[in-house]
């Protein structure tokens, strides 16, 4: 007790815990509100296993509200989005619909 998440947790445990977080704030607003707040999440990849990719991203798209994610590439999330999934592409300042 009293000791800071990063003293204790590994990069990926601090990223899941925070977007656990993300989601109970998420889950709040949507009592509070009756409507869900737009999600943003940069690169949810990065630090986690799949299986943990898996497991939030259902519990993020299981809001029912709008999710924006970002990824270095498609496998990092496209098994596990729904096929009405809008995707973009940014290269060079560019932005392209895929």
């Amino acid at each position: 007790m009293g000791k800071d998440a990063r003293e204790v947790l590994s990069r990926g445990q601090q990223k899941t815990l925070a977007t656990l977080m993300l989601l109970a704030q998420a889950k709040a607003y949507r009592s509070a509100r009756g409507d869900v707040p737009v999600i943003l999440l940069d690169d949810l990849a990065a630090e986690l296993d799949s299986s943990h990719r898996e497991r939030l991203l259902k519990d993020m798209l299981g809001l029912g509200g709008q999710v924006l994610l970002t990824a270095l590439t498609d496998a990092d999330l496209m098994n596990w989005l729904p096929d009405e999934t809008r995707r973009f592409a940014v290269q060079s300042g560019q932005v392209r619909v895929l």
